[in-house]
């Protein structure tokens, strides 16, 4: 089975890569420096190839302008870096995608290459790769759309327009944030996914994330364009984060979000929510809403009464509007019989 994936690059240190996957011992070439690597016999390969005009220290983890490319994966793979030099031959890392080690990344998948020689090379990877993480300036094309075996993807701070993620129903792991340019971003045959970051995408008007059953946690913050969010059916999520987007009361929709605890929506215009079908929140921020006591005291009047061991949280003074101290200490006097932390 053939796969396919591309990574562009621009501007002055790069201008273009093209990353291609294929799937059993019998396809790609023969890995001689010409982008075509074969695979190393698991039964599992992928073909990673990637056009560099970088010279000097080509680090696949940090590179000092913020350009990154990692790769996650079992068993072997062989490295062609297109500049003549031997092949090298590495053992991937697994990922690790548990708490504290963001994405399933580590120090651990660092590899270094110094390139001695201007000009255009054909970076060409083998190996069963189950995690990419690119970022910076030079990247404007990722194509992942013919690896389903893909669980962790990581993008940022790079111009690409568009990915296409239908083919991928294996990821677990997404984070696509810090692009001027993605529109939109559909997610809705990724049903595996469980931590998702789009945050700060100027430009994404439309997001849709259907109901899904394994989502954890979304972060859409800083997407100031994006006037509608809809997580309905959603019921495994526990975190929700879209602070200084352009959501309204109408345009926002939670229903069957049972299991939610963290919500943070400051800088929308969210005047009234409806939380109940969310019996399990605990921590909620609604600063900068422009709200006014009438609002409050509906978003308070739904908060489950906790207990002193179990206080709640609730940002909400800043940017809401209350000028009468009287219902100001009413609703005080809410969140604190219902032992709410009150900031």
């Amino acid at each position: 089975m053939k796969k396919l994936f591309t990574f562009a690059l621009i501007g002055a240190f790069a201008l273009g890569s093209l990353f291609s996957c294929s799937e059993g011992g019998d396809e790609g070439g023969n890995g001689n420096g010409n982008g075509n690597g074969n695979g190393n016999g698991n039964g599992k390969n992928s073909q990673i190839t990637v056009v560099t005009s970088r010279e000097g220290d080509m680090v696949l983890w940090a590179v000092e302008d913020w350009s990154r490319f990692s790769l996650a994966g079992n068993g072997t793979a062989t490295i062609d870096w297109g500049d003549g030099s031997q092949l090298q031959e590495i053992t991937l890392v697994p990922l690790t995608l548990a708490a504290g080690f963001p994405g399933g990344f580590t120090r651990d998948h660092e590899i270094h290459h110094v390139y001695t020689m201007s000009g255009l090379k054909t970076i060409t990877v083998n190996g069963d790769i189950t995690g990419l993480y690119v970022s910076g300036p030079y990247a404007s094309v990722i194509d992942v759309s013919q690896m389903p075996g893909l669980k962790s993807l990581q993008t940022y701070a790079n111009n690409i327009t568009s990915i296409d993620l239908s083919n991928n129903p294996a990821l677990e792991y997404l984070r696509c944030s810090q692009n001027q340019y993605i529109s939109s971003l559909d997610l809705t045959e990724n049903t595996a996914l469980q931590e998702v970051g789009c945050f700060s995408l100027s430009n994404l008007t439309e997001l849709n994330i259907g109901a899904n059953s394994s989502l954890i946690g979304l972060d859409c913050s800083n997407c100031d364009n994006l006037t509608e969010l809809d997580v309905r059916g959603c019921s495994t999520l526990e975190g929700l984060g879209f602070d200084d987007c352009n959501i309204s009361t109408s345009s926002l929709f939670i229903n069957g979000c049972t299991a939610l605890e963290r919500l943070s929506y400051r800088g929308n215009d969210i005047h009234q929510i409806d939380l109940s079908e969310c019996p399990g929140i605990r921590y909620i921020v609604c600063l900068e809403n422009n709200l006014n006591a009438e609002d409050l005291f509906h978003l308070f009047n739904q908060l489950p009464t906790l207990s002193e061991d179990d206080r709640g949280r609730i940002e909400w003074e800043y940017g809401n509007h209350i000028s009468n101290p009287d219902q100001y200490q009413q609703l005080k006097e809410i969140l604190q019989d219902k032992s709410w932390w009150s900031l």
